[in-house]
């Protein structure tokens, strides 16, 4: 890392437990960073979007979020916003201290076992990608990602990973494997699959969606894979769909994933 930078540490990933994860590694990660970069630890609901302004009126370009694949997703769509026209100069590097830190992988750099992606010198273009939908107000909204987005029953297990019940609550700090599994096939179990109707090119087709996985990057949660080539910087999409599957075709769907399968199913 050669310029100074900004470092926010969510300190409620993974249920809490970043704080402690975070406290492990702070005086290595304060070590490495430049002289005159910044740290700003923080605890939803609080608004970082004020300090990501002040930032970059005063030329920071160098953002590193401490945290999950939400605290991640968070920072990019506030960069985003502020800098949709000059996106190539900025840099964002992550410290995987949540559940499953899709961000970081593959997990190749580690300080006290905690995934990192710190490297300047080997930093990589990335891209970006858009999402606009029409909410039940009426209203158009945007978001940016940079691993992947999911409609379907992948979108309803995200959702309810975050905010479940009881269960999720205990294991997601304790075990979060376990919690990760538990999620999904709880979530295939109560899910209804939804109409759609999907424009490919010129040709519109109406379908049953299970779920439409759109990827910059093969890895979701925990050790599940897609067999997707898409790379970070490739300029594509991979776009992966199940249509009208039953709840033991999205159970063995499931069970692929954790094997680094998908593609060749008559409904994907």
């Amino acid at each position: 890392m050669s310029t100074k930078c900004v470092l926010f540490v969510n300190l409620d990933a993974n249920a809490g437990r970043a704080a402690k994860r975070w406290e492990s590694i702070a005086a290595e990660v304060e070590n490495m960073l430049p002289q005159g970069s910044r740290i700003v630890p923080f605890r939803p609901p609080t608004n970082i979007e004020s300090f990501v302004k002040t930032a970059l009126n005063e030329g920071f370009r160098s953002f590193i979020s401490a945290g999950g694949d939400g605290s991640a997703n968070f920072l990019l769509n506030l960069l985003m916003r502020e800098m949709v026209e000059n996106t190539q100069h900025l840099w964002l590097g992550g410290i995987g201290l949540g559940s499953s830190n899709d961000f970081i992988k593959p997990k190749t750099h580690f300080i006290n076992g905690q995934p990192t992606r710190l490297n300047w010198k080997n930093a990589m273009a990335a891209d970006i990608g858009k999402t606009e939908w029409l909410d039940t107000n009426g209203a158009w909204q945007t978001r940016y990602f940079i691993v992947n987005a999911s409609l379907g029953v992948t979108a309803q297990a995200n959702w309810f990973f975050n905010h479940g019940d009881w269960f999720i609550r205990f294991f997601k700090y304790r075990w979060t494997d376990l919690a990760i599994l538990y999620t999904a096939v709880r979530n295939i179990l109560t899910f209804q699959n939804f109409q759609s109707q999907l424009i490919l090119e010129e040709k519109k087709l109406h379908e049953r969606i299970s779920n439409l996985a759109i990827l910059k990057s093969p890895f979701v949660s925990g050790s599940f894979c897609f067999d997707d080539p898409v790379q970070r910087d490739d300029g594509f999409l991979g776009i992966n769909i199940c249509l009208d599957m039953t709840k033991m075709e999205l159970l063995s769907t499931l069970i692929g994933l954790a094997r680094g399968q998908f593609r060749g199913g008559p409904k994907q």
